[in-house]
């Protein structure tokens, strides 16, 4: 018999298994990729609209996108977890699976070092505990790596874009390659919290990729 698993989600729940989950269900592509991260892509049973990598996560059923799914077709599969994105699905989507009495593990990485946990948790909840180790160690020391690189270099300047109509710049959510890489933000926050500029580069050995289209 199986021991029971808890685990704490990003914004304090707690997650409570009889077991390793068997019938996953993501709804965001880098939850996908990180099942798959951890070697549960056996255990996924259904996921969501660009939940393409690895290539083996394009054969998956889709039942929807990040913030529109069908419920029905949700619960024909059966899962006994769902792995949501607070940010890309949404607090209502996520009240009403949690009412649907489904396992849901709620998702927020704000920073970099949210990484790690995320794998970790993720690999506890399927019983993956065992890969789930080496996989944050080789992201940590990858990350350790471009910082013993890059990060006495002269900084570049960057601009980060997100979306190409309208044009989104980003600035929080990519801080880390700021501090590890050495790079600079292009142009100035707009009234509207969108970053202009005209000028790009890149650095860190490709982590960080430039548009030279300006806002």
């Amino acid at each position: 018999m199986s021991a029971e698993i808890r685990v704490q989600d990003d914004i304090g729940e707690q997650l409570v298994l009889e077991g390793p989950a068997q019938r996953v269900i993501t709804l965001a592509p880098h939850l996908t990729e990180l099942v798959y991260a951890v070697g549960g892509g056996d255990q996924m049973t259904a996921t969501v609209a660009w939940s393409d990598f690895p290539a083996a996560a394009k054969a998956l059923p889709v039942i929807g996108s990040n913030n529109k799914i069908n419920y029905e077709a949700l619960l024909q599969y059966q899962p006994d977890l769902v792995l949501v994105w607070l940010s890309g699905n949404g607090e209502s989507m996520i009240n009403r699976l949690k009412s649907l009495d489904l396992n849901v593990y709620v998702n927020k990485p704000r920073h970099l070092d949210d990484i790690p946990r995320s794998v970790l948790n993720i690999g506890k909840l399927l019983g993956r505990e065992e890969t789930a180790e080496p996989v944050v160690a080789q992201f940590r020391q990858a990350i350790k790596t471009l910082g013993d690189e890059y990060g006495q270099s002269r900084p570049v300047t960057v601009y980060y874009q997100i979306w190409q109509s309208p044009g989104l710049g980003c600035d929080g959510t990519v801080r880390w390659a700021q501090r590890v890489c050495q790079y600079r933000r292009a142009g100035a926050k707009t009234e509207r919290g969108i970053s202009s500029g005209s000028r790009s580069g890149s650095h860190c050995g490709g982590a960080v990729h430039g548009s030279r289209d300006s806002v």
